[in-house]
């Protein structure tokens, strides 16, 4: 109704004066104009995007990965919140996360050139990462698990080609391998036994 038009006006005037204080670097008004506009009103994904970068700034970026999430909940196609999550994540030298939440915004903003150039940051530090370690550290546990599910059932399999190959050759020495041939002489059979 009529309060919540209210509170949306006050929630948009301060949100403009936080984003003055924010261009004056003024980083503390400019968190405490943010929230307020939060309190006000906590639908708009805007909001939640300025005050993650706010944080960003001054290098809370827990605080600001909190932010863009919610910001994600309101507007799943914001490409600002995927963007500024990514640099928060990449701070906090989370670079495997940094760079599928920045492909994330890639796919929402094809065009943006800067997304891009973070895209090639987080591969560029994945990179000096798995050359580090000789191998790559993003991709091991993913590498790790598969090859463990390749290799364990084959000593499975390995004791079961034993177990059954006694059971087969048993009727064998009956079967083909063995040739019983005969043949009748006046007096006797000859049973000759063909090995």
């Amino acid at each position: 109704g009529l309060n919540t038009t209210i509170s949306k006006m006050e929630a948009k005037e301060f949100f403009q004066k936080a984003n003055e204080e924010f261009v004056n670097e003024n980083f503390e008004k400019a968190l405490e104009f943010y929230s307020k506009a939060i309190e006000l009103d906590g639908t708009n994904a805007e909001y939640y995007n300025n005050r993650a970068q706010v944080k960003i700034n001054q290098g809370k970026y827990e605080e600001a990965i909190t932010d863009t999430n919610t910001a994600c909940e309101i507007n799943p196609k914001s490409v600002k919140a995927y963007a500024r999550k990514g640099t928060a994540l990449f701070h906090l030298e989370k670079y495997k996360e940094a760079y599928t939440t920045f492909k994330a915004a890639e796919i929402l903003d094809p065009d943006d050139k800067a997304i891009k150039t973070w895209v090639r940051k987080c591969e560029a530090e994945l990179d000096i990462l798995g050359k580090e370690t000789g191998e790559d550290k993003s991709m091991d546990p993913i590498v790790g698990t598969s090859k463990g599910e390749i290799e364990t059932p084959k000593p499975k399999e390995e004791p079961k080609a034993p177990a059954a190959a006694p059971s087969q050759p048993p009727p064998m020495p009956a079967g083909p391998k063995t040739r019983y041939d005969w043949y009748q002489t006046q007096t006797t059979v000859v049973v000759n036994v063909m090995l």
